[in-house]
């Protein structure tokens, strides 16, 4: 399945996979459903103010592992994005400064490898802000989704809400804690 959410046109097309078994089909667009009206959401939520791409595809990617069920909302781990970075924290190459301050041309880009790892970084550093760091008692990192929404309404500057949302963090230290 493949979908995409157009801001300009107020557009969003999700196209289902034709080819697998029923349940895979159903899957696959319910990811690419879930992820794709996320921007949807966003934009509106955030009264069309432009996101940081991290903040933006990381989110997508992070509910586009939604499962519902009855009443309850789970969020699990896109499988994909976690071989990916765990192939790349084993490679050294996952760095989470190489994402905060990409436009949507440089995250995007022409390379499909460097587009992925840009999509796995995201996704693992949402997931980590929102599943791992609260499970650190101390939790340094609790308030930087928070700070970052509150700086971007206060700003309208998603590169201005990226930097107060990290400000006063080591990022040596956060890479490794993440």
């Amino acid at each position: 399945a493949s979908g995409v959410w157009v801001p300009a046109k107020k557009e969003l097309v999700i196209r289902p996979i034709d080819w697998g078994r029923d349940r895979e089909k159903r899957e696959s667009l319910l990811q690419i459903l879930y992820h794709e009206s996320f921007h949807q959401y966003l934009f509106y939520a955030l009264d069309r103010i432009p996101v940081s791409m991290w903040f933006n595809e990381g989110h997508a990617d992070f509910f586009g592992g939604a499962r519902i069920r009855g009443n309850r909302i789970s969020i699990r781990e896109n499988e994909w994005r976690v071989r990916a970075l765990t192939r790349m924290v084993k490679a050294g190459a996952a760095d989470i400064q190489d994402v905060l301050d990409l436009s949507q041309p440089e995250f995007y880009g022409s390379d499909s490898q460097a587009r992925q790892r840009h999509y796995a970084i995201s996704w693992g550093l949402v997931y980590y802000l929102h599943k791992g760091a609260p499970l650190d008692h101390r939790n340094p990192y609790a308030n930087v989704l928070t700070r970052y929404v509150e700086t971007l309404w206060d700003t309208r500057d998603p590169d201005a809400a990226s930097s107060a949302a990290f400000r006063g963090f080591e990022m040596e230290r956060l890479q490794a804690d993440f």
